[in-house]
This record gives C-alpha cells, sequence and structure tokens, in this order.
C-alpha cells in the first residue's frame, strides 16, 4: 500500500514539473510574441518618422533624379572616398596649394532643374555637366555671407570663387540640386516667393518645412523674392498689366470719370516698402535669423517700366534700407558681368554701413550652354590684369551693351549700326580696375562719321572717350550718367587709310591723351575726378541709321607707371 501511495507522489511530481515548463515555455512565448510585437512596433514607428521626416523626399522621388542625379554622384563620392580627392574623376582639377586673392566673383543664376529644358529652366544632366566642369576647372562655391563682406571689402577670396544662386522657391531647384552640391562640397543660395508659403500642398513651389531643412543642412541659404512682386498689376483701365516693381497701379474708383486713377509716388512707394518689409518677415519668423539678401523679381528694378520713368531711384533707395545685398540681371549701362570688391560701380558710392546696400550683377545661365561655354564666359569675364594684348584669335570677352551689331570673327572685331540705328559699343569685359595705362588699336573704319576709343570705363554712363572725327579729335567725358563733354577739342587734316591705321589713348591720373598712329593730336590734365580707374571701348557712330562701322584688329594695353 505504502508503495502505492509513493507512486502516485512520484507521478503528482512529475505532472508538476511538466505543468510548470510548460508554463514557464507559454511565459517565454508570451514575452517573445512581446518582444517581436513591441520590435515591430518600433520598427512601424521608425518608418513613419522618417516618412514624416523625409515626405518630401519621397513624393519628390522621379527616376530622372536617380538616373541623372544620385548615379554619378555616388560614383563621385566613392571614388573622392577611396582616393581622397576628385582627380580620379576630374583629371584637370586644379587643386590651389596657394591662397591667392580674386579681384571678381561671378554670381550665376538658375531657375528650375527639369527634366525637359526651356527658356527658363535647365535640362538636370546639363546642370550636372555645369557644376562638374566647374568642380574640373577648380572653381568653388562660397557663402552668401563670405561674398557679401567681399563685397564690402573685409574678406579675401580665392581665384576661382563663385556665387551660385536659384530663383523662385521651387522645388525643382532643391531635390535635383542638393545631391550634387552634397558631392561636391558646393552650396546655393535660394530665393523665396513668401506668398507661396501659404500654399497647402503644392507640388511646385517649396514648403516652410523643407525650407527650414535646406537651411539646417548648411548647404543652402535663404533669400527674399518679395511677397507679389513675382507678378503683374494692372496699370490702366484697360487691364493692361506690368512688373509689380517697375510701374503705378491703377486703382479702381468707379467714381471717377475715367473709372479710376494711377496711384501716386508715394503709394507706390509704400507699396513696394511693405512687400520687401513683409518678406524678410516672413522668412525671418520661420529661420529665427537675420535675411540680408532680396533678388529683383525678373532680375528687374525698373527696366521695364512703361508709365513711371522715376522708379528705378525709389526701388533701389528702399530695398537698400531693408536689405544689404540686392542682385539684379538686368539694367541699362551695367556692363561688367562680375562682381567687384568695392561696388561703388553699382551703389553709386562707397560701401559701408548695412543700410546702403550693394546692388550685385547676376549671369543668366542658358539652358543651352554646354559646360564648356559656361566656364567660358566666367573666364572671360574674370578681372583681367595688365598688360594685355589681342588679336581676336579667341573671344576674350567684349560685351556688347545691346546697341548696335557686336560680331567676334577669328582676327577682327565688328561693330556696326543696325538698319534702323546709328552706333555701336563694345566692351572689354573684366577690366573694370584697370587704373593707369596706354591702350593702341589698330583699327579699319569702313564708314561713319566717328569713332571712339573709350578708356576709364565704369559703366555707359562713367567713361571718358578719345573721339575721332574726320577733321577733329576730342577729349570727352560722360560722369554719373549724364551728357557728353567735351574737356578739349583740336581739329586736324589727318587722312584715315583705308587699309587701316592706329588710335590710341593714355590715361595716367586726370590726364588724357588721344593719339593717331604715335602722334599726341590732344591732350587734357582735367578728366573728372571720378573716372579715377575703368576698362576700355570701342564705339562706332554716324547721324545717319546704319552707317556706322568700325573693325579693330588687334588691341593692346601697357600700364603706366
Amino acid at each position: 500500500m505504502a508503495a502505492a501511495v509513493g507512486n502516485d507522489d512520484v507521478k503528482g511530481s512529475a505532472m508538476g514539473n511538466t505543468l510548470k515548463s510548460m508554463n514557464t515555455t507559454r511565459l517565454r512565448l508570451k514575452y517573445k510574441n512581446l518582444a517581436i510585437f513591441i520590435c515591430m512596433l518600433a520598427i512601424q514607428g521608425a518608418l513613419v518618422y522618417g516618412f514624416y521626416v523625409r515626405e518630401h523626399w519621397f513624393s519628390n522621388l522621379r527616376l530622372s533624379y536617380l538616373t541623372e542625379v544620385y548615379l554619378p554622384t555616388y560614383d563621385y563620392a566613392l571614388a573622392s572616398g577611396i582616393f581622397g580627392d576628385p582627380k580620379s574623376l576630374f583629371p584637370s582639377y586644379n587643386v590651389t596649394y596657394h591662397f591667392s586673392p580674386t579681384l571678381s566673383v561671378p554670381v550665376l543664376l538658375y531657375h528650375g532643374v527639369m527634366e525637359e529644358a526651356d527658356d527658363e529652366n535647365i535640362n538636370i544632366s546639363r546642370f550636372r555637366e555645369h557644376m562638374f566642369t566647374l568642380k574640373s576647372a577648380g572653381y568653388e562655391t562660397v557663402s552668401l555671407e563670405d561674398f557679401y563682406d567681399f563685397l564690402k571689402g573685409n574678406k579675401n577670396l580665392p581665384t576661382k570663387s563663385f556665387l551660385l544662386t536659384f530663383d523662385d522657391g521651387r522645388k525643382d531647384s532643391y531635390y535635383p540640386v542638393d545631391p550634387i552640391l552634397k558631392a561636391l562640397n558646393y552650396e546655393a543660395t535660394i530665393f523665396i516667393i513668401t506668398n507661396t508659403l501659404d500654399l497647402k500642398k503644392s507640388s511646385y513651389y517649396l514648403s516652410s518645412r523643407e525650407i527650414e531643412q535646406m537651411e539646417r543642412s548648411g548647404r543652402w541659404t535663404i533669400g527674399s523674392h518679395s511677397v507679389n512682386g513675382h507678378g503683374s498689376i494692372e496699370i490702366d483701365n484697360q487691364g493692361e498689366s506690368a512688373p509689380f516693381f517697375s510701374n503705378l497701379r491703377w486703382l479702381s474708383q468707379p467714381e471717377l470719370i475715367s473709372g479710376g486713377r494711377l496711384e501716386e509716388s508715394d503709394e507706390f512707394t509704400a507699396r513696394i516698402t511693405k512687400d520687401l518689409i513683409d518678406s524678410r518677415k516672413r522668412l525671418e519668423n520661420l529661420l529665427d535669423k537675420p535675411i540680408i539678401s532680396f533678388a529683383f523679381p525678373f532680375g528687374d528694378f525698373g527696366e521695364r517700366t512703361v508709365n513711371f520713368p522715376e522708379v528705378a531711384g525709389i526701388v533701389i533707395e528702399r530695398a537698400r534700407q531693408i536689405y544689404s545685398i540686392l542682385f539684379f540681371q538686368f539694367a541699362t549701362g551695367k556692363i561688367y558681368s562680375q562682381n567687384y570688391f568695392y561696388s561703388q560701380i553699382y551703389t553709386g558710392g562707397s560701401v559701408g554701413g548695412s543700410d546702403e546696400g550693394t546692388l550685385v550683377k547676376r549671369i543668366g545661365v542658358d539652358a543651352n550652354w554646354t559646360g564648356e561655354k559656361l566656364l567660358h564666359v566666367l573666364e572671360t569675364g574674370a578681372a583681367k590684369p595688365l598688360p594685355h594684348h589681342d588679336n581676336f584669335s579667341t573671344d576674350r570677352g567684349w560685351a556688347s551693351t545691346n546697341w548696335g551689331v557686336v560680331e567676334f570673327f577669328p582676327s577682327r572685331l565688328r561693330l556696326a549700326a543696325r538698319s534702323e540705328g546709328s552706333g555701336s559699343v563694345a566692351i572689354l569685359d573684366g577690366s573694370r580696375l584697370w587704373k593707369n595705362y596706354e591702350v593702341k588699336a589698330d583699327v579699319v573704319w569702313p564708314k561713319g562719321s566717328n569713332i571712339y576709343l573709350w578708356g576709364r570705363v565704369q559703366d555707359s554712363g562713367n567713361y571718358a572717350a578719345c573721339n575721332f572725327g574726320k577733321s577733329l579729335v576730342h577729349v570727352e567725358q560722360v560722369v554719373g550718367g549724364g551728357k557728353v563733354k567735351v574737356i578739349r577739342g583740336e581739329t586736324h587734316d589727318n587722312i584715315f587709310p583705308e587699309e587701316g591705321f592706329e588710335i590710341g589713348m593714355r590715361a595716367h591720373g586726370r590726364t588724357i591723351e588721344c593719339l593717331l598712329n604715335g602722334e599726341v593730336l590732344v591732350a587734357t590734365e582735367f578728366l573728372d575726378e571720378s573716372l579715377s580707374e575703368g576698362g576700355i571701348g570701342f564705339k562706332t557712330w554716324d547721324a545717319e541709321f546704319n552707317n556706322s562701322e568700325l573693325i579693330i584688329r588687334d588691341v593692346s594695353v601697357q600700364e603706366l607707371l
């Protein structure tokens, strides 16, 4: 009997151990499932959070971005990581071992970077080609802050520096561009139309969150492109429209016989001032940092006026009081393509406090330019040293003022009037900093009453000139955009050979001498003090339309000590 009881105890104990083991297994399985569930939740949460943070990347992903942006830049980044520098992809890359300060800095302007190019927007592969070509040639971007310090004369920048900018605050200025900037260690500035920040889930314009992320990356600086200025306003009772910043608005007032009136000058000033201030404040509130730059919509601050000729002075004055740097593309008389540290050429005076502002020229990049063409534009527009010689074997950057015809041919440069024009002008880009020099030019004069050798050219409203007529030679000057003033003039009986001759100018201090075949025909010591430096140019003119022409075959410029 006792043995039977003992067996039952053993069986009970075994059963208890089995139940205990089963409970332990169940508990472990429960915890394991719970752990898996928690991990799945964590993974899902991470994915949701990642999608929330990078939602814009997912929603803006394009196959073209993968093939035209990510893969090429990945190859570049991989090569740089293995070999330590870009030489594997860019054999001609010029590593600068000794710092050489630049005298001029170009500013490039792009809009959208798209699958298909059009008049305003560039193809993705072509933009990539531009950036890789510049990197290969040793060009590096600079920050907006460093560029501003350069303009004020407070910072030296290395040669081959450039500022990269985009207008309008578009998504297609960001997503195809940012991976390229990151790979090449480049940075850019983008100008935002701030009324687009109110759009809900725009597929075209950047959102506030995207702009914040761009700024945090360190690769992008944000600037203003107005609130409502990137558009047109009505300027008469017929519904004609014209640019916001360049014209007086038509105010509808039914009680008037005309049905309305144009706003007064003070009303115009108040309207544009409010736009300039509101745009800056909107971005400063978003990013919690000062906004120092403004890009004029359409690059225009008065050139496209229809009904308000005085507009340019008002717009510039108001904008300078609000922003430190002002960007433009189009302005009558602003010839040189790059920007210099003194900036008097654009501000009309010395650069000082933040209330003055600096007006900066931008190069609107043509979507059809190859990388080599863009490189040529930058290199021929850069500040040129003296001495300088040009036999026109290649184009060295002769800039047209869009008045008349300027044609480059191997071995000559041709200036001629259009069918309904009186003359033409060409300026040597990059010569803005020249001071004391002698220029000689071998020319042919097929027709026209006067040819001009320009010196100390700051812009088309500030320069000196040797005016060669059929029976006279004058030293002339134009200052502050005013009228031509003859400082000194002489008559002569020289004959201008049809096969060609040499004209020349010596500029030293306030002295200007005009030469024909090496002989001084007229001289003066009373050049305006403001014309202490500036480049060279040529002009042809005749009172009769389509009757002036000048051919330049050789130019040499020597510095005078």
